[in-house]
């Protein structure tokens, strides 16, 4: 059986290197991987006293706007999770947040696939 109880009040998920949300083939990268996984876990997600983030960041531009319009068309801003998008660098945006990573009352998912998954 499942453990419902809260472990962790913050739970940050970091992706280093998204794409634009979908392959050529129209595979789905891991952003949206993960957006359909939180939209089959909405009601745990909801629950008071937990934070879940999922902030992602990639250098290219391009690729950082059509993730947002990819999330956008699939209403991620109704789930339960904040969500952050950001142009920058692997090196920049890693140091920005790594301090949060030290955290004890958090738990950290980072992803670090450069080639996608």
């Amino acid at each position: 059986m499942a453990r419902h109880e809260i472990i962790w009040s913050e739970v940050n998920i970091f992706d280093f290197f998204v794409g634009a949300g979908m392959d050529v083939a129209g595979k789905e990268g891991s952003a949206l991987r993960l957006l359909r996984a939180f939209e089959g876990q909405k009601a745990y997600l909801g629950r008071p006293g937990l934070h879940v983030s999922l902030r992602l960041s990639g250098a290219d531009g391009e690729n950082v706007k059509q993730l947002k319009r990819a999330l956008a068309a699939r209403q991620a801003d109704a789930l339960p999770v904040n969500i952050e998008i950001k142009q920058a660098d692997f090196a920049e945006r890693f140091a920005a947040v790594k301090g949060e990573l030290a955290k004890s009352s958090s738990a950290n998912l980072l992803i670090i696939d450069q080639f996608g998954i």
